[in-house]
């Protein structure tokens, strides 16, 4: 939930909780209904680095170790996965690792869900 939708729950809480005589209770059982469908596990986005991990086992897909090097202060990952010998690879940049690697999986997830789809 982002920006004035989350502003909106938030208002409408300080509402309710201060209408309730300041009753945590009350509060938060009048905006869990609110709550309760906008994070489900199917609604729930997983890192892609971990969704490639969990694919990967999941297929018994072979995830290659990320190869990292830095290079004039940026950092660079090498993500790769093999899936039944077909190489599904990236190489992103980014101002640290995590960003990198973030990028890097997203794509390679995103060869690899292609891939399955055109299985």
């Amino acid at each position: 939930m982002g920006g004035a939708s989350a502003d909106v729950i938030e208002s409408l809480a300080g509402v309710i909780f201060v209408d309730s005589g300041f009753n945590e209770d009350i509060t938060f059982q009048s905006i869990r209904p609110l709550l309760e469908p906008l994070i489900t596990p199917q609604t729930l986005k997983l890192h892609p680095a971990r969704e490639l991990s969990e694919l990967c086992t999941q297929k018994g897909y072979i995830k290659k170790k990320n190869v990292v090097f830095r290079e004039n202060g940026v950092v660079y990952i090498t993500v790769e996965v093999e899936a039944n010998g077909a190489i599904h690879k990236d190489t992103h940049s980014g101002r640290n690792k995590k960003m990198a690697e973030k990028v890097a999986s997203k794509k390679v997830l995103k060869s690899l869900k292609e891939y399955l789809y055109n299985a």
